[in-house]
């Protein structure tokens, strides 16, 4: 598992790839997690949040695994709206739209589930953001199963909007907005088409996830909930503007 890791780390950083029949067996999902969780320690690198992953019923079938995963994401690989973003094509990177959640308090690991209320008054506030999705293994997504989640849940950037102290005002459950990219005709959804009742539930299944065992969640620290806009391959010079009404907006340009 630790050789595994270690080239998918190296994938992560230098844009190369791990060929898929370096894993000789399919892995399970401990086994995929294992590798995560030994990519994250051996990383050295500041932990700043969790991505959700396969977080729709066409992402759960083009990955082929039979539920949403997570996955770390590093410091480094954060961007505030209006940057321009550097792109690892071998990684056939791809664009998502969704809600992000900063957490204001601890959530530490422990044997009893968190309830909603809890989790709810850890949040501190939610931004608009973009999330860079790559693959590290060789053929894509398509069937990729856990390879996925050992590839740290195919994480490769995250672009944040301006932070909503206020978001208790939203409904989180069905939250709209509006993607452009380039000059294309605008696509409209919502955060109705993730597996999860809103964003709070989103937030209490990753604090309640056995695979943060020992890690629990920190005050900080950013929760990604899951695309609404599907993923969109990207591709240098492309530009995408997302409006989430009264969350604001947020913009990227991909080099």
């Amino acid at each position: 598992m630790s050789d595994l890791a270690e080239a998918l780390w190296k994938a992560r950083n230098d844009g190369s790839l791990v060929e898929r029949d370096v894993v000789k067996t399919p892995l399970s999902d401990d086994e995929a997690y294992a590798v995560q969780m030994a990519l994250i320690d051996l990383s050295d690198t500041p932990l700043i949040g969790w991505k959700l992953g396969a977080t729709t019923a066409p992402a759960l079938e083009l990955l082929g695994v039979p539920e949403p995963f997570i996955g770390p994401i590093f410091s480094g690989e954060s961007y505030e709206s209006g940057a321009e973003v550097p792109l690892k094509f071998d990684h056939g990177p791809g664009l998502e739209t969704e809600i992000t959640v900063i957490l204001g308090a601890d959530l530490p690991f422990r044997e009893e589930d968190y309830s909603r209320a809890e989790v709810e008054n850890a949040i501190a506030a939610v931004r608009p953001s973009f999330e860079i999705v790559a693959f590290r293994f060789s053929g894509g997504a398509a069937g990729a199963g856990a390879l996925a989640i050992a590839d740290g849940g195919a994480h490769g950037a995250m672009i944040l909007g301006a932070p909503i102290t206020d978001w208790r005002r939203f409904d989180l459950a069905d939250y709209g907005l509006t993607l452009r990219l380039n000059d294309d005709p605008a696509l409209e959804s919502s955060n109705k088409v993730l597996l999860w009742e809103d964003t709070v539930d989103a937030v209490a299944w990753l604090a309640n996830h056995p695979a943060i065992t020992g890690r629990g969640l920190h005050a900080g620290q950013a929760v990604m909930t899951g695309t609404c806009t599907g993923l969109i391959p990207m591709s240098a010079g492309d530009s995408a503007e997302a409006d989430f009404g009264a969350m604001g907006t947020i913009s990227v340009r991909f080099a």
